[in-house]
């Protein structure tokens, strides 16, 4: 088999992949083992050529394929040029949606590089099948600078060369060696193109359109990614007709009904599914249009945060601080309309927000692991007070706090519950988390603290059984109503981040301002305008 994939490979004469998907096909009946790929690799930023290599895998029949972007890496000190949030956010939009695919982001959020070994032993425990490390003839070939190929500089060269098995992707202008590790398959050939080129294209102002997807492409040129400082806030233009994937509230009939105009106005509506194809023929939403209020946008992000489409509220609810007013709406035919300025059309201004990683640790040991876009917080959940230990960064720099409750929020959320506890908002855009206490009796005069986005907070229940406490994520219960959370650890993510859209003077900064500084001219917050009695 081996020597069918490289004469296919080198000669044109046989289909690649139909020599490999027989391999494996051969490897999985003797093991009665799963066939997993594992393909590594900064991805800084993904291309074409990526996308490419993933098709071939596809063919070879492979049960999953897992991408995983690499973390800092001291060799690679490009790998660093952007957050790795933009790089998370690359990896979702020009790999997502492709089936049988799963996207890793493991190594970005913990801000680390983990080996091809480590690699090897975690998709073993994952999932216990046999793995394949995808690499490209450029590893295998010898370099002019020191005679042997990348894979036997890296350390444990020996180890991983003799004990990894090898899926090999034949790369231009890197011909096949002589010199094979021992377990290996030819896996397919991959095209032209790097993410070193792209990265070039992008800083010299040349648009590498023909390297990556339009859908990425958009993404680089919105954000100057590889020319400046990555912006938090950038304008997404929209065209005369946008492309919208409509989530509605189905419990609130003002949602339905608003809904409904938007459906019967000047838009295409998109199809949008938990498994929606992000490679697929039809073009994605450029916006999710998501109508209810405040709490059903929260529920819209931990569902869709990772298609990477920003988010576009409109209020059908109460307050909507991070909603748009409601359309005007009213009947034609007895048919519901929309004024045509109150669509989402033309430039909105979109701010990107990070996401908290949120872990609640009950007293069975059990662990709940969620992200939060406002705040997360534990409280008592009995008569008793709770009494709660403060870590931040791995000091205990309050041993016990008498209160009802203690709550992190983000700059988004500093407006929503932590602003009802005592906590002053903060602008939009700050790197800080907001840590308040709820009804604190001890220590005196504890206030609110302002803390740096990098820092981790623990909270620590100090008597679970005589002062039990309950754990909260944007508003949701984590864990068993029955049972006692005994720690909640939460940090902002370096992977999760979403995309709030706003129409001119809607904008998060903008009603923040309204609500330090209210005019008697201006709303403090802004309202959704009546419905039409008619409707």
């Amino acid at each position: 088999v081996q020597n069918l994939g490289c004469f296919g490979a080198m000669n044109g004469e046989e289909d690649v992949g139909v020599l490999a998907a027989a391999e494996l096909k051969r490897r999985r009946e003797k093991s009665g083992k799963r066939q997993i790929a594992v393909f590594g690799g900064s991805f800084n930023p993904p291309g074409k050529h990526h996308t490419h290599v993933l098709r071939e895998l596809q063919k070879c029949g492979f049960d999953k394929i897992y991408v995983v972007p690499c973390g800092t890496r001291p060799d690679k000190p490009s790998v660093s040029d952007i957050p790795p949030n933009q790089r998370a956010i690359m990896m979702d939009l020009e790999f997502g949606g492709m089936d049988n695919v799963v996207v890793d982001l493991f190594d970005l959020e913990g801000d680390e590089f983990t080996s091809i070994l480590g690699l090897e032993a975690r998709y073993q425990q994952k999932d216990g099948g046999e793995i394949i490390h995808v690499v490209g003839t450029d590893l295998l070939v010898p370099t002019e600078f020191n005679r042997v190929c990348e894979i036997r500089t890296w350390r444990d060269s020996e180890r991983i060369w003799k004990e990894l098995t090898f899926g090999i992707i034949n790369r231009p202008g890197y011909p096949l060696p002589k010199e094979l590790p021992p377990n290996f398959m030819i896996l397919g050939n991959s095209t032209r193109g790097s993410s070193v080129d792209i990265r070039q294209s992008m800083f010299r102002h040349i648009s590498p359109k023909d390297l990556v997807s339009p859908r990425l492409l958009r993404h680089l040129e919105r954000y100057k990614l590889y020319q400046t400082m990555a912006p938090t806030s950038t304008k997404l233009p929209l065209g005369a007709k946008p492309r919208v994937g409509i989530l509605a509230d189905n419990r609130n009939p003002r949602a339905a009904l608003i809904a409904q105009t938007y459906r019967a106005a000047n838009i295409e509506e998109v199809p949008l599914t938990d498994d929606m194809p992000i490679d697929g023929a039809q073009e994605p939403p450029e916006v999710i249009l998501c109508i209810g209020g405040d709490g059903f946008m929260l529920h819209c992000i931990r569902h869709h945060w990772r298609k990477r489409i920003p988010f576009f509220g409109v209020n059908a609810g109460h307050l909507g601080f991070l909603l748009n007013g409601a359309p005007m709406v009213h009947s034609v035919n007895d048919q519901p309309a929309v004024e045509p300025e109150a669509l989402c059309s033309g430039t909105l201004k979109v701010d990107q927000l990070p996401l908290l990683v949120v872990t609640c640790e009950d007293m069975e040991g059990n662990s709940h692991d969620a992200l939060a876009f406002n705040d997360a917080w534990v409280e008592r959940s009995a008569g008793q007070t709770a009494w709660i230990r403060l870590e931040i960064n791995g000091l205990v720099r309050v041993e016990r706090i008498m209160c009802d409750g203690m709550l992190v929020a983000t700059s988004a959320g500093s407006t929503a519950y932590a602003h009802s506890m005592g906590a002053a908002p903060v602008p939009i855009t700050s790197s800080v988390l907001v840590l308040v206490g709820s009804n604190i009796a001890d220590p005196p005069r504890m206030g609110p603290a302002y803390l740096d986005a990098g820092c981790e907070v623990v909270f620590h229940s100090l008597d679970c059984n005589k002062r039990p406490c309950r754990a909260f994520v944007d508003g949701v219960q984590q864990g068993s109503k029955n049972t006692p959370i005994k720690r909640m650890r939460i940090r902002a993510s370096k992977v999760a981040s979403i995309e709030l859209a706003f129409e001119p003077n809607q904008d998060l900064t903008t009603k923040i301002l309204r609500n330090q500084f209210p005019s008697p001219n201006l709303p403090v917050t802004p309202t959704t305008p009546a419905l039409s009695p008619n409707l």
